[in-house]
């Protein structure tokens, strides 16, 4: 190969490495991409801005993708966001959601359930919404966004102590659910 081939290559595959990433598509100056990855998932997030990330509070239960304001913690915070990746429903989204329904009467039995008008992830992609609240007395109040890939179900959540509090944080919800971006279902590990 001649020389200058082999130069204009190096200079290529160097330019490659060393630039930086372009910026997402739709994300804002100030996003704050946080990487969520699992053995047959990976996607990002951005944090809301005017929140924080903290990926160790709930790493036990699974979810390393939890915002609360600045200032706060998760005890403390009146509204808490945060997304699960699960594993899919073969019977699909609507059955999944079905089956949290049934799960938490179970536990809750007078919670009630509401539509609320679909989210969009990028790419258009629908996120079908529910709001939990408990009837007739004190309990959290939840926004559920629900979206099926075809590895895993993403669950985004808007968890508040109170109905005020959640209506605070649904624009920070909804940043969430918009700023979803996903990656790959190939997920490896070198170990």
């Amino acid at each position: 190969m001649p020389a200058t081939t082999l130069r204009s290559l190096a200079i290529a595959l160097a330019l490659t490495f060393t630039a930086p990433l372009p910026a997402r598509s739709g994300a804002t100056e100030d996003a704050k991409p946080v990487l969520v990855r699992g053995d047959a998932y990976a996607f990002l997030v951005d944090t809301p801005p005017g929140w924080q990330h903290d990926c160790e509070t709930l790493a036990d239960d699974g979810i390393c993708a939890l915002f609360y304001r600045p200032g706060e913690s998760f005890t403390t915070a009146p509204v808490v966001l945060y997304v699960n990746p699960r594993e899919p429903d073969s019977l699909g989204l609507e059955h999944a959601i079905a089956r949290d329904v049934a799960d938490l009467r179970e536990k809750a039995p007078a919670v009630v359930m509401r539509d609320e008008p679909p989210l969009y992830a990028r790419f258009q992609r629908p996120v079908l919404v529910r709001r939990f609240e408990h009837a007739g007395g004190a309990g959290t109040t939840e926004l559920a966004g629900y979206l099926a890939e075809k590895t895993c179900t993403i669950l985004f959540v808007a968890s508040a102590k109170t109905p005020d509090d959640l209506e605070r944080a649904h624009a920070a919800f909804a940043r969430l659910v918009q700023s979803y971006d996903w990656i790959t279902d190939r997920v490896s590990t070198v170990r």
